[in-house]
């Protein structure tokens, strides 16, 4: 039975350690209706995850009455809210916490780093850990340094956030961020180091792009960026690696072109791949892909990842993120709009289970129908029908952008000439040039032909003319 009225109480009284007895209460509920949640996890507001996992209380399968759901809606909502609202931005990091050494000390209490690394301003705040931009004397080079948000956090997620570090550093690819080492302070807190990218985020850039600020990000740039963003999935395929939270704001875009895939934390080893001595796995005991989990960002979802069914994920739930993001290149939104509210986060990915997604053209008419092919077939809701490899889509978008056939679209014989005739620019105008030149000049000696027998018709009539009158003359003069 479900203390309904202790979990309210726990929620609305919203310290740590009621927060903590709220999840313990939480977690008798969920597995009613197939869901589980990290029992060292708490209803902290920066937890964009669990602010899904707490709209399925809500939802129509929970086994809370009407009456009760209207009663936690709004705690829910403020919780979206609050994590929706967490800071992501250098700019927004900086106006918040400044970069003042006195907030430096305070943030950093009692968190003693290694002797060579001096933090010199907060970056940005996630779900697992915050993220600091520091001086590595040793090398003399700005590094971002990533550490545990919560000090008090326990085994469960010091193994998430180990995991996403290990996982990081064995992926060893020019399009993924690399990782410098990994470290504990002198409290046993774990932190590592990675590179420090100086630019913006593909978000930035696909919505400077659409909003016409950036007349340098014209289509042909995104497609660049998107075929890195492809290169480094598939390398990470091919170490039986997924990521399963792909999205513009997780690729970095380097101020000399770098591209670099960030935020490895859900990522999960696929059954049969061998961790290696450089790409350690957690143990099976932490492992935080349990069966029935939401995890994620909605607007990016596969099917099978909002559904929480994890032994279904593989590549191809990658692939139907690179799907998403290919859709928010050609139309500047996601598939899906994630709401504002706990309702509309669980409409959302009821309507991405059920494959309710709009067509590109729908939403922006002058995308080639070719192109939208590609998205489409990327973001099928069967997993068997979208592109079995990252190559797949890979190959097929760089067959569009050369005027080859794809593998998504049926071309008809109208289609297979345009597409030879765009392929075939050159040649083309050659032909039409001379085409023009021929009937040009055919019609100008059809013209002149006539001309000249006009003329000589009328010459002859002239001079028939002029014979028959001096004939009369001379017959006169007889």
């Amino acid at each position: 039975m479900i203390d309904f009225d202790r979990l309210l109480a726990l929620l609305e009284a919203g310290d740590d350690l009621s927060l903590i007895k709220a999840t313990e209460v939480l977690n008798a509920i969920m597995p009613d209706f197939g869901a589980t949640l990290d029992p060292n996890s708490t209803l902290a507001p920066q937890s964009p995850t669990f602010a899904i996992q707490l709209s399925r209380l809500i939802s129509n399968d929970s086994p809370l009455s009407e009456p009760q759901k209207e009663q936690l809606e709004p705690f829910l909502n403020s919780l979206i809210e609050a994590s929706s609202s967490k800071v992501s931005t250098i700019d927004q990091a900086n106006e918040d916490l400044g970069t003042d050494s006195h907030v430096i000390e305070r943030e950093l209490a009692n968190r003693n780093f290694d002797d060579t690394l001096a933090i010199t301003r907060f970056l940005a705040e996630g779900g697992l850990g915050k993220v600091w931009v520091a001086k590595d004397h040793a090398v003399q080079r700005e590094i971002v340094l990533k550490q545990l948000r919560d000090t008090s956090a326990g085994d469960t997620t010091k193994d998430r956030f180990l995991h996403e570090a290990q996982v990081t550093a064995g992926l060893e690819h020019p399009n993924i961020v690399p990782v410098y080492g990994l470290n504990a302070d002198i409290e046993g807190q774990p932190y590592y180091t990675m590179k420090y990218v100086r630019g913006d985020t593909f978000a930035d850039m696909i919505q400077r792009h659409h909003e016409g600020s950036d007349h340098e990000s014209d289509l042909n740039k995104l497609f660049d960026v998107f075929q890195h963003i492809c290169n480094a999935v598939a390398y990470a395929h091919s170490r039986g690696i997924i990521h399963r939270d792909l999205k513009p704001e997780n690729i970095a875009i380097g101020e000399f072109g770098e591209v670099l895939v960030l935020d490895w934390g859900l990522a999960k080893r696929l059954s049969g791949h061998e961790a290696t001595s450089t790409d350690k796995e957690p143990t099976q005991a932490h492992d935080q892909s349990r069966q029935g989990r939401v995890m994620g960002t909605p607007n990016y979802m596969a099917p099978e990842q909002a559904r929480g069914a994890t032994d279904e994920m593989d590549e191809r739930t990658d692939i139907y993120a690179l799907g998403a993001i290919l859709f928010e290149i050609l139309t500047g939104r996601p598939p899906r709009y994630k709401g504002d509210r706990a309702k509309e986060i669980r409409t959302v990915l009821n309507d991405i289970q059920a494959g309710h997604i709009p067509l590109a053209r729908e939403l922006r008419p002058s995308v080639p129908k070719r192109l939208e092919s590609i998205c489409t077939k990327a973001l099928e809701r069967s997993a068997a029908q979208r592109y079995q490899t990252v190559r797949d889509l890979r190959n097929d978008l760089m067959a569009f952008r050369n005027y080859l056939p794809i593998t998504a679209h049926q071309e008809s014989f109208i289609d297979r000439t345009k597409r030879l005739m765009a392929r075939h620019r050159l040649i083309t105008s050659v032909i039409l040039i001379a085409a023009i030149i021929f009937a040009g000049g055919s019609l100008g000696y059809t013209l002149f032909e006539g001309y000249a027998h006009n003329t000589a018709k009328l010459a002859n009539k002239q001079i028939n003319s002029l014979s028959t009158s001096t004939a009369q003359k001379h017959a006169e003069t007889i």
